[in-house]
């Protein structure tokens, strides 16, 4: 920014784009810090750009060069309260990267509008390379952030279930899912959704053929739904209501209907566990009974856990289990 621009034109052109930076490091790094907070802080550095640059011819430059660094780390130091070396090296890192890649698009929209100049085209250039070295380092944080984030919330809601039905035990990594709301009209209380490998460890060989052939009769329906939509409808005889839950008491296999993003009145197999016991760091935390649902789809690709717990399983008492 030259010197013999006005002084507002000056101010609102800093403001503006330090608004955007500071905007940037606190969506990254201090999402608590208020918006009202972010206008005082561009407001600073604003101002202080301009004393800066007021400053030409008046100090040496190394001088100026010092008081320039000074001034931003100083303001960024008091703007996110700042209190660890860690936390600075991350947020003056980071501010950096944003300041590069603004700067360089900047620099390449300018030298655009030359870019039939040898000057022109070597500005393009540099101004290419100081975008795309500042993208690639915010995008390796970003990575970095989102796999510790990751870690993080898979450490904090990740526990030991070990369920019991009908004399087998398994125990397994369970995760709570404060987002499972599948209800078992049976029980009145929140599903366990396990992955059909897994489940087999508890279940008995008929159990097993039997719901291998409920999900290839889901899947059956769910294309006739499909059919039903283009207009080939297939006219079927449905079974009386009650004769199916006859059918589910009788087997002790039930049907679960549920609802998620992309899919309407879709249906799971379920069975009921004697004895389901959350552990975490091997102190009990919950020990109840209840509906187990039997999913085909993996609940993790990266195989951390196998049983998403309902978001009431530690809210439940022990009488309120019915069966």
């Amino acid at each position: 920014m030259k010197t013999e621009y006005p002084f507002l034109f000056s101010f609102l052109y800093n403001w503006a784009a330090d608004y955007i930076l500071l905007l940037f490091v606190k969506k990254d790094l201090y999402p608590e810090i208020k918006n009202r907070t972010i206008l005082i802080g561009a407001s600073a550095c604003s101002l202080s750009y301009i004393l800066w640059e007021g400053t030409a011819g008046k100090l040496p430059p190394y001088y100026r060069i010092i008081l320039k660094w000074f001034l931003i780390f100083s303001i960024l130091y008091i703007l996110f309260k700042i209190r660890s070396v860690k936390k600075i090296g991350k947020t003056i890192s980071l501010f950096l990267c944003y300041l590069f890649l603004m700067g360089g698009a900047v620099s390449f929209f300018l030298s655009c509008i030359h870019i039939k100049t040898v000057g022109g085209r070597k500005t393009a250039w540099k101004a290419m390379a100081v975008i795309w070295f500042s993208a690639g380092v915010i995008f390796l944080w970003k990575m970095k952030k989102k796999k510790e984030n990751a870690t993080q919330i898979s450490k904090t809601y990740t526990y030991e279930v070990r369920i019991s039905r009908k004399g087998r035990k398994a125990v397994y990594k369970g995760i709570y899912d404060s987002g499972n709301l599948l209800v078992s009209q049976i029980t009145g209380q929140g599903v366990c959704i396990i992955q059909k490998e897994q489940a087999a460890k508890l279940l008995l060989p008929k159990e097993k053929s039997e719901i291998e052939q409920l999900h290839i009769q889901f899947s059956e329906e769910k294309e006739e739904k499909k059919r039903e939509k283009n207009g080939k409808k297939k006219q079927q005889i449905e079974q009386p209501l009650w004769r199916m839950w006859a059918k589910q008491f009788q087997t002790g296999i039930y049907v679960l209907q549920y609802s998620t993003v992309g899919k309407k009145n879709a249906k799971m197999p379920g069975v009921m566990a004697e004895e389901i016991v959350v552990l975490k760091d091997g102190e009990v935390l919950t020990r109840t009974k209840g509906m187990l649902g039997i999913s085909q789809e993996e609940l993790s690709e990266t195989k951390e856990f196998f049983v998403l717990l309902p978001n009431d399983i530690f809210d439940r008492e022990e009488s309120s289990n019915i069966l």
